[in-house]
């Protein structure tokens, strides 16, 4: 969830630059702001990027751990994020 939430933030940063003052992503970034300490300390680093990757780690109760590649990519044109996961393939437990 942290790898989302840090892509976001740095996604966020770049909507001033590209379409001017917001209303709606200030109220946006306000609203995460209050909701997840997380998010705060993020948003106060000030990292700008265009595209964000890392892993993401999600505990399922009936299958286990599932890691998946996560990116985030913004188009300098239209403004367009796409958010991608892909599953990780299972290591086989070691033997011995």
């Amino acid at each position: 969830m942290a790898a989302i939430l840090a892509g976001l933030a740095h996604a966020l940063r770049l909507d001033p630059d590209e379409r001017g003052y917001d209303a709606a992503a200030v109220a946006l970034v306000a609203d995460l702001r209050a909701v997840s300490v997380e998010f705060s300390r993020m948003w106060e680093e000030h990292r700008v990027s265009r595209s964000y990757s890392s892993t993401v780690s999600v505990h399922d109760e009936r299958v286990g751990r599932l890691d998946f590649d996560y990116a985030l990519m913004v188009s300098s044109q239209s403004h367009q994020r796409l958010h991608t996961l892909h599953a990780v393939p299972a290591r086989p437990p070691r033997s011995g």
